[in-house]
């Protein structure tokens, strides 16, 4: 697997490692949730797991003599070094390792303090220090007490005459931010010191930057002006901006001018001159030379200020200098011409370089592989690839090119690493469930069922909403016609009767959270669309068991179905209701039940979602056309595996609802008593207070509340 030269240009802490090809990692999933993964060290055609397993493996160092080694974290929690073949070269049983610095050193913390390792993997400083930074210039700062900070060469041999409260890593001009241990405010002042301890720059910045790589940082007197000082302390550029971040490695630094809000963001470089000025959308993670300027990475610009030639663009990440491009989603506009050729018409998964070329997914390729909050996964460093979910539901590891460099094969108890010709890399143990990741921008109709595990079941669902509607049903007209078996509606009372027991259940639901609604707006468009495909499936499913549809009457659905055309069936209840001494002509209460099928949608705070909602009510005065199925019929038996544990749950909801009637109807002659006044008061109270008074004498009368 051949890799680009200039990528490890961007490197610029190792260039003696400019010719050699550093180990890559394979993060695999090993559950469709992504909760856990197994990662894999691949070098030079050989992939490799310790038995402690990895969970973290920061960047790997040639170690001089022909190896690599890098700082890792087993899957216990502790960290350890390891080499390209897994093996350890220090066992996990750190509390914290850090890369290696360009020095050849490495900060560990084992108990409690802190010491150096080399690139041998052997202790160089004992651990013996409250804390330490990394070395640089042959020497490094060291904690060694309460806001004690010293100086220190590779033989641990003390190099300033002072103290510190703080000091920080050493740039390359061989300058370290420190504060005087004598400073005790709660804003202290900063200055720079050199390798030997002495003040090069007096402390006297209320906040200044590391040097770093560059001549210049950025420094302010009172914290709320920032410019930029010369290794001398001189000002490149006098106080002005009201935020100034370090630099990066393209020798820029993001700032922010003072009341900005659309405008007044950008980048300057070294001599405090502005290349890129942007609005609030500026992105202050720059790299390859490229940053995003529009939300969520619709938009870029390069180093110079002025716009990439990249198509239209729905959605981008931020450019890795691990991978050296993004990952982005083009936008539904017909043959825009990008970079790299003609874009399609309908959006598109893809890799854009920082030239503009874009290189489109693979067909092969559904969409990027996403973790377990359906965030795109964070490059692995020095892997200068991006996971795919492919459109046969395993998992494909691309290259900047589009080509296919592994591949993940899941069989539900493994997952395979192959390389690109499909030899085989590494296999993970056994387990339960190890299937692959689920897609999260074409996310299937079943993954948005609730209370169902196949479309099949919402027939057994509405016969037990049926069921559970019509024995509310019964029990509110035997309690109310018992207590007053000839009220009539007094003059001028609500004319629009009680519609009766109603149950009802969501069935259907796909949302964008307020985190996901900006960034991933397109996808919008695809749950409306899932939503509508279910909503129509499982009509299909119910007309064929209760008859063709027709609109359902107002007070059939609840929540109220905000314009929405609502299905429904009407299903003829099992027993008629307790006649009243009036005659059988009286028929003032519901002679059937409605089913009742709705979509919804809705949008708040950010937010918005689509669903479906299944519901079974008495509709007063409605009556039942024959059934020739039979009325309340039970369902055809349906097997065992199409119910999801949601459906088991409603079941033995219901069946404690059944069980918990006849302890209600045994409460006595007090509950009869009871129900009369209830009803007097229900025709007697003015209009605005009936519904409570029936929610109270629903509530009495035990009647079960919706869902």
């Amino acid at each position: 697997m051949p890799r680009d030269r200039s990528f490890f240009t961007m490197h610029s802490d190792r260039p003696d490692e400019s010719d050699l090809q550093a180990p890559w990692l394979a993060s695999l999933p090993l559950e469709p949730g992504y909760q856990d993964a197994a990662l894999v060290i691949v070098h030079q055609g050989r992939a490799a797991v310790p038995p402690e397993g990895l969970a973290q493996v920061l960047r790997f160092h040639a170690d001089g003599q022909g190896g690599w080694i890098a700082a890792a974290r087993a899957v216990q929690g502790r960290w350890g070094y390891i080499d390209s073949e897994g093996r350890w070269r220090v066992p996990p049983i750190l509390q914290k390792a850090y890369s290696f610095s360009t020095d050849g050193l490495a900060r560990f913390c084992q108990d409690g303090r802190w010491g150096f390792l080399d690139l041998a993997g052997r202790v160089a400083i004992a651990p013996t220090y409250d804390n330490a930074q990394p070395f640089r210039h042959g020497v490094c700062a060291v904690q060694v007490g309460k806001e004690a900070w010293r100086i220190i060469d590779r033989h641990e041999t003390t190099r300033s005459s002072e103290d510190f409260r703080e000091l920080g890593a050493f740039g390359a001009n061989g300058l370290a931010r420190a504060t005087p241990r004598t400073e005790t405010g709660s804003a202290p002042l900063h200055g720079f010191v050199d390798t030997a301890g002495q003040w090069v720059i007096a402390p006297r910045f209320r906040s200044a930057r590391p040097f770093g790589e560059w001549p210049s940082t950025a420094a302010s007197l009172d914290g709320n002006h920032h410019g930029l000082i010369d290794a001398a302390g001189r000002w490149v550029l006098a106080p002005h901006y009201a935020a100034l971040d370090e630099f990066n490695a393209d020798g820029l630094a993001f700032f922010a001018e003072h009341n900005a809000w659309d405008e007044g963001y950008g980048y300057l470089d070294v001599q405090g001159q502005v290349v890129i000025r942007s609005g609030r959308h500026l992105s202050r993670q720059m790299a390859c030379g490229v940053v995003a300027h529009q939300p969520h990475g619709r938009g870029f610009l390069c180093a110079d200020g002025m716009p990439l030639p990249a198509p239209a663009l729905s959605f981008g990440t931020d450019f890795s200098s691990e991978r050296g491009f993004a990952v982005v989603r083009t936008a539904a506009q017909p043959g825009h011409p990008g970079g790299g050729g003609p874009v399609p018409a309908l959006p598109a998964w893809g890799i854009l370089h920082p030239d503009g070329r874009w290189v489109p997914a693979p067909a092969q390729l559904l969409e990027p592989l996403t973790d377990g909050d359906g965030w795109l996964v964070a490059p692995q460093p020095d892997t200068p690839l991006v996971p795919f979910i492919t459109r046969d539901g395993q998992t494909a590891y691309v290259n900047g090119d589009g080509a296919v460099v592994w591949r993940a094969h899941y069989d539900g108890q493994q997952v395979a690493l192959l390389d690109a010709d499909g030899t085989l890399l590494w296999r993970s143990g056994v387990q339960a469930n190890c299937w692959p990741p689920r897609p999260f921008f074409h996310s299937p109709l079943t993954d948005h069922l609730e209370g169902l595990q196949t479309l099949d079941g919402i027939v057994p669902l509405a016969h037990r909403l049926l069921v559970e509607a019509e024995a509310r049903c019964h029990a509110c007209a035997r309690g109310l016609r018992e207590a007053e078996p000839a009220a009539d509606l007094a003059p001028g009372a609500d004319s629009d009767p009680d519609p009766g027991a109603r149950t009802l259940r969501r069935v259907v639901y796909a949302g964008l959270s307020e985190s996901h609604s900006g960034p991933y707006a397109f996808l919008a468009a695809h749950l409306e669309g899932v939503v509508k495909d279910a909503h129509a499936a499982l009509a299909q499913r119910l007309s064929a068991r209760y008859g063709p549809p027709v609109s359902a009457p107002p007070g059939a659905a609840a929540p109220p179905p905000g314009g929405n055309a609502a299905l429904g069936w009407q299903v003829p209840l099992s027993q008629p209701l307790a006649q009243s001494p009036a005659g059988p002509e009286d028929r003032s209460g519901p002679q059937a039940l409605w089913l009742t099928l709705y979509p919804q949608a809705g949008a708040r705070d950010g937010e918005a979602w689509w669903e479906v909602w299944l519901a079974a009510s008495a509709v007063q005065g409605m009556l039942a056309p024959p059934a020739p199925a039979g009325p309340m019929a039970p369902p055809p038996a349906v097997p065992a595996h199409a119910h999801s544990h949601a459906e088991d749950e409603a079941t033995s909801r219901q069946s404690a609802s059944d069980a918990a009637r006849p302890a209600a109807a045994a409460r006595g002659p007090w509950l009869a008593l009871m129900a009369g006044v209830a009803a007097v008061c229900v025709l007697a109270t003015p209009h605005p207070l009936r519904t409570w008074v029936r929610h109270t004498v629903s509530s009495v009368l035990g009647r079960p509340s919706l869902g």
